[in-house]
């Protein structure tokens, strides 16, 4: 038996990279996470470690 988490997902039916990333910025926006251009990984791994925090908030 499928959840709703496992039946929904918003990347059905992009067919190219580019698709996705758009779709993914939209979504990051909506959660109120911003894309910001970093080559340290150091920022990188705290970036992403604050963009999962507040997506699991919302």
């Amino acid at each position: 038996m499928k959840t709703q988490e496992e039946e929904f997902n918003p990347f059905t039916g992009l067919l190219t990279i580019e698709a996705v990333e758009a779709k993914l910025d939209e979504i990051l926006k909506l959660s109120g996470v911003f894309f910001q251009e970093s080559r340290d990984p150091n920022e990188i791994k705290k970036l992403a470690q604050e963009a999962i925090q507040k997506i699991q908030q919302n």
